[in-house]
């Protein structure tokens, strides 16, 4: 099967796109492992307990660089719950949920309500009803890339701005809009989660006289995952055509390197996870490969595409 025929069907079910995939000669990787998955996060996991260490020392020195560490640990969780949300990272359905709803505690991502939007992008992509998640204010690039668009990008201010009406819908016990009833139920839950995750700490400040968890958190979610996760999703679709359904024309790849490639979970093989997006992160280089001469946008590193936008 030609990969050609995938262009145009971003609603192409799981069962179809393992199979063509198999077609394709990646019969051995059409299956996502629980073993590697597990390996993932227990780095995170490992990871994290680092940067939490080091940002609970009383050097300064020690300090940033835990922040920083956490933060980035925080926007490498939401690509490994972008995994899952695929139902890529366990076999074991209810256990994705359970894992893809911790994954997105930290930068306040409500797994359920990414997933129903992700995937819809998935279906949508290229047509006017195409929405993505995250909104970053000029999400494709259709104004001159100023200061204030790069600051209202990298602020990522109107995942705020959603969290606080999405919590507000929550605690007045509406449906969510768009949403399915059980979509709704489990992203009020997901919801109240986060905001009892958030009042854990205040109280631990209030009570215990320890405000450093709290102001760990959030310097480490506002001043280093938001922009850092904004930086990982810009070369998507930017500057491509959104006009057509065509994937090699309204998605972009980066091949980059090893280490962005497991940092951003294979994120910049974007084309080839919008061809075929039952098939497991580590399977998309090899579908990158095949693809060769047949992208519209393609780099070489995130630096030649950054670069190129300035």
């Amino acid at each position: 099967m030609a990969l050609t025929s995938y262009v145009g069907r971003n609603d192409v079910t799981m069962q179809q796109t393992l199979a063509a995939a198999a077609d394709l000669g990646l019969r051995h990787k059409l299956r996502s492992s629980d073993i590697v998955f597990s390996l993932k996060l227990a780095i995170l996991t490992i990871g994290s307990v680092v940067g939490g260490y080091l940002a609970s020392r009383h050097n300064t020195a020690f300090i940033v660089l835990g922040i920083l560490l956490l933060g980035l640990w925080q926007a490498h969780a939401v690509e490994l719950q972008h995994q899952v949300l695929h139902g890529l990272g366990y076999r074991n359905a209810r256990l994705n949920h359970m894992v893809g709803v911790v994954l997105g505690l930290p930068m306040l991502v409500s797994y359920s309500g990414y997933r129903a939007s992700h995937l819809r992008h998935h279906r949508l992509l290229g047509t006017p009803e195409n929405k993505e998640f995250f909104d970053y204010g000029d999400q494709y690039g259709g104004k001159p890339l100023t200061i204030y668009q790069v600051a209202l990008r990298l602020l990522m201010l109107q995942h705020y701005v959603n969290f606080a009406s999405s919590l507000l819908t929550a605690l007045r016990n509406k449906p969510f809009e768009g949403e399915s009833r059980t979509t709704s139920d489990r992203m009020r839950n997901e919801y109240l989660l986060m905001l009892a995750a958030i009042c854990a700490l205040i109280l631990v400040g209030v009570f215990l006289h320890e405000w450093r968890p709290f102001l760990i958190w959030a310097a480490s979610f506002v001043l280093v995952a938001t922009p850092v996760h904004a930086l990982i999703e810009m070369p998507e679709h930017y500057l491509c055509d959104m006009t057509t359904t065509d994937v090699f024309a309204n998605t972009r790849s980066i091949k980059s390197n090893l280490f962005l490639t497991w940092f951003t979970n294979g994120n910049n093989y974007h084309v080839e996870h919008h061809l075929a997006p039952g098939l497991p992160m580590e399977a998309l280089p090899d579908l990158f490969e095949q693809n060769e001469g047949k992208h519209l946008y393609v780099e070489t590193t995130y630096r030649e595409f950054f670069h190129a936008c300035g």
